[in-house]
């Protein structure tokens, strides 16, 4: 059967059989359904096919022709808006080719190129923020240089110079009564200057009396502010310190009211008082300006102290030392000891004082009997102290020489004394004697050739003279 292609006309035969089936077209290789060429079935057959053909040709056209409208005159408005601002899908660029070969295999006019879509929104951006300008350092300071010491000029102790004791070493044991001054009034601690006749007696607290013992009359008696509780000669017997206690915060160390600190200058024969720098409770005088004051509450701490020119008192240096006690100055060494009362472990600390400053210069344990020691007491020369009963060796504490049936409270070269009144030889801790009766207190010259006692019936003040073999 001879066959036309409705696409390029090409005349073909085809088998009869084949007449239901597509048949592909060797010169456009396109396919078609057999239809007779020639003949009235042929004729008839491709005419309807024809216009089939046509009618859907034009529909194609028509559509394609409303959609390329559409896109012209509309625009990017007719193309459907993404979701959340997401661009419209693009065919692939694979895809393209094909499409357009389509378009070329359907006889169809060539479709534009696709229109770009919206670019998308910016995403809001935050505003930059101004960049603070960076702070200019100053340069670093030089590190601190720790100013040299100045040069300490003068000797590191204050000279002194005791007076030579005339009687042969351990003769010196026999009292004779020398004088005797009626008392203004009672007394608990002595303090005597042979240089200027004055003896200082301190009673329960109220008061200092100063008694000229050449004119055997009594000068006055100081007020305290608060409470007397110590009282000490310097060693040249220019002034005499006395510790004015304020009191303290039980286990604080810290003043309950103000302490002060009163001198008396022996020339002039003139007191002055002035602010402690802390607390008051036990003095002991180095100089005619300088003195020690020692804390009282449990763990205590020693001081060196400056009377200035100006209305104040300088403290000059602190240092940690024991539990309470008292404290004895020895102006020869310029040691400082102090002996702890009130704990189980008795010692007695010693200090080096050099110029204005006071240093550890280490310590010993010494068992006492009681702690209750009483005070700690230097003799004269300097060879013995004295706390409690014991007695020690000055340049060594921890030697222990004699022990004493009772609290030694004064001591010359070669006799101790105890609260009562009673005398012991100093090498052999034997006893010579009593003073006298109804001894209240007692104390022993700086030259160690004297004593004075305070006899409470009657009231009056006995002077001693403490004489020897020469």
């Amino acid at each position: 059967m001879i066959v036309d292609c409705p696409r390029c006309s090409e005349r073909m035969s085809v088998p009869r059989y084949q007449t239901a089936d597509f048949v592909r077209c060797s010169a456009c290789e396109s396919y078609f359904s057999p239809t007779p060429s020639g003949g009235a079935n042929g004729s008839g057959m491709g005419l309807v096919v024809g216009i089939v053909v046509a009618a859907v040709l034009g529909c194609v056209v028509l559509v394609v022709g409303v959609a390329v409208a559409a896109i012209l005159f509309l625009g990017p408005a007719a193309q459907p808006v993404a979701q959340n601002n997401a661009p419209p899908t693009q065919p692939a660029a694979e895809d393209e080719p094909k499409r357009r070969v389509r378009a070329v295999d359907d006889d169809l006019p060539m479709l534009p190129p696709p229109v770009d879509p919206l670019p998308p929104r910016p995403v809001a951006r935050p505003l930059p923020q101004p960049v603070p300008p960076q702070p200019i350092l100053p340069p670093p300071f030089p590190p601190k240089v720790k100013p040299p010491e100045p040069e300490l000029k003068g000797p590191a102790v204050p000279p002194f110079t005791g007076v030579e004791n005339p009687y042969k070493p351990g003769t010196q044991t026999r009292l004779k009564l020398a004088k005797t001054i009626p008392a203004p009034g009672n007394a608990v601690k002595l303090a005597f200057s042979q240089e200027h006749d004055l003896l200082f007696a301190m009673n329960a607290g109220s008061g200092i009396w100063v008694i000229d013992t050449k004119a055997e009359k009594s000068l006055g008696v100081r007020k305290p502010e608060h409470t007397f509780t110590d009282l000490s000669l310097s060693p040249g017997q220019e002034a005499l310190f006395a510790a004015d206690y304020g009191g303290e915060h039980v286990g604080y160390g810290t003043p309950l009211h103000p302490s002060y600190v009163h001198r008396y200058d022996l020339t002039d024969r003139r007191w002055q008082s002035r602010k402690a720098p802390k607390i008051a409770w036990k003095a002991e005088a180095v100089d005619a300006d300088r003195f020690l004051l020692l804390e009282q509450d449990q763990w205590v701490e020693l001081t060196l102290n400056r009377w200035d020119a100006v209305q104040s008192v300088k403290e000059l240096a602190r240092v940690g030392s024991d539990y309470n006690g008292d404290i004895a100055y020895d102006p020869r060494t310029g040691r400082v000891y102090h002996g702890n009362r009130g704990i189980s472990a008795p010692r007695v600390s010693v200090f080096a004082l050099s110029h204005d400053t006071i240093k550890p210069k280490g310590g010993a344990d010494i068992k006492l009997n009681t702690y209750g020691a009483g005070e700690f007491t230097l003799s004269p020369d300097g060879d013995r102290v004295y706390y409690g009963p014991m007695q020690r060796e000055a340049l060594d504490p921890s030697n222990g020489t004699n022990t004493f049936p009772e609290g030694i409270v004064a001591a010359s070269r070669d006799l101790a004394f105890s609260t009562a009144g009673v005398y012991y030889d100093a090498g052999t801790a034997k006893k010579l004697g009593t003073v006298c009766p109804n001894v209240g207190a007692i104390c022993v010259s700086p030259d160690g050739l004297s004593v004075w006692v305070y006899v409470t019936k009657p009231q009056e003040f006995r002077q001693y003279l403490i004489e020897g073999d020469k």
